[in-house]
Formats: structure tokens, sequence, C-alpha cells
């Protein structure tokens, strides 16, 4: 069955489904501070925790395609969906990364979250500045909030997910009471998930030079996505 927006006649209905993918982008933005609260004021260890914290992150990651989705299917694409989006990506993944020196201070150290945090604090407040000019020189609001989605910034947000899924998963295994830690156990102790975590770093801060250098561009008016 094809989905279109003349599927939904009731304006009620309409109107739910147009707001459907605002309203899950938002509830994906309240998953990270929820599993970094769940690690921070409970036990790390508890099977539980772990969990509700790795479904909490799955079911995160689906809605992050369903909003995209939805809002396709039914032309309902708006300018706060587009500003919210790349927001709550990073809300989400700086909060689980947040987590992780809780998990194990040694596997995933704090400096490394710390480098991942200044990429994404430092890109944002560079594209404050820009809007601040774009405002300044009069620019249309659409031009001043239209920046490309580039390759690295795509790249960067998949290693990312992938990385802490990874991360939430294995930890998840590792504290199961049952066999399944034979299979975690290993892996979470040796160096390759260091080396991964080092490798999803370097790969942000790529992400960040480049999308830096193409600020120093104008942005095209006719973009409609932001860079993550």
């Amino acid at each position: 069955m094809q989905f279109t927006s003349n599927s939904v006649r009731s304006p009620t209905i309409r109107s739910l489904v147009t707001q459907l993918p605002n309203i899950l982008t938002i509830l994906r933005g309240f998953a990270g501070p929820w599993i970094a609260w769940l690690f921070y004021t409970g036990d790390s260890t508890s099977f539980s925790i772990a969990l509700i914290a790795f479904l909490c992150l799955l079911i995160a990651s689906v809605t992050d395609f369903l909003d995209g989705f939805i809002a396709r299917a039914f032309h309902a694409e708006s300018k706060l969906g587009q500003m919210l989006d790349p927001w709550t990506d990073k809300i989400l993944v700086l909060c689980v990364f947040a987590t992780l020196p809780i998990l194990d201070a040694e596997l995933y150290p704090w400096w490394i979250f710390g480098v991942i945090a200044s990429r994404e604090v430092l890109v944002e407040a560079v594209r404050a500045w820009r809007r601040l000019q774009d405002k300044a020189t009069k620019q249309s609001q659409a031009t001043s909030l239209a920046f490309p989605v580039r390759f690295s910034g795509k790249v960067k947000t998949t290693i990312q997910m992938v990385f802490i899924h990874l991360a939430l998963g294995l930890h998840l295994l590792d504290v199961s009471p049952h066999p399944y830690y034979i299979l975690s156990g290993p892996i979470l102790s040796s160096w390759a998930m260091y080396w991964l975590y080092l490798v999803t770093a370097a790969v942000t801060i790529w992400s960040g030079i480049d999308t830096l250098r193409s600020y120093a561009k104008p942005p095209k008016p006719q973009t409609l996505g932001l860079d993550s």
C-alpha cells in the first residue's frame, strides 16, 4: 500500500499525521538524557538498566528513520523539523558518549568524549555566528538556515551511531546473567573498542574541519538540509 497525503482525508487525522514527525523528533531528543540519567543514577552493572538503555537507544534510532519517512510520505516536511532533527541527533549521541566513561573509564576515557563534544560545540557556534552574519547582511531566513549536508557529516553521524549501539550492546551482553558475556567480555576488555573509539573521534574531527571549511563559502538558498 502506498501512502500519500490523499490517504488521510480527515482534517484531524491529517493534522496529527503532519505533526507526527516533529513529535517523534522531540521524543528522540529526550532519549539521550534519559539514557544518561539511567546510568548516572543507577547501577551501571545492572542488567535491567543496561537493557532499558539499549532498547531506548534502539527505539530512538528507529524514530530517526520514521520521522523522515512519514514527513516525505505525507509531504509534512517543515522548517521546524529540519532544525530539530540534527539537534536531537547530537543530544542523543553526546549523552550516550557521556555515559561510556561510567561503564569503563579506561576503555572509554573522558578526553575522547571531550574531543567529540568540542567538535559539536565549535561547529554549532560557528553556525550560529554565520546566521548572525546573514541577518546582518539582510539575507532571508531560508538562506541563513540552509547549510549543505556534507558527506563528511553523514559519515560522522553513521559511525557515531554504529559505535554507541555497539558499545551499549556489548555492555548489555557483558552484564547479562546468561552466558552471553562470553561473547562480549573479550571484546570489551581488549584494545578493539578503544581503537574504534579513537577512529570515531578522528572521523568526528575530520568532519568538523570539513564543515568549518565549507562555511567559508556562502550557503545556497535552495539547500534544505542541515549539516550534522
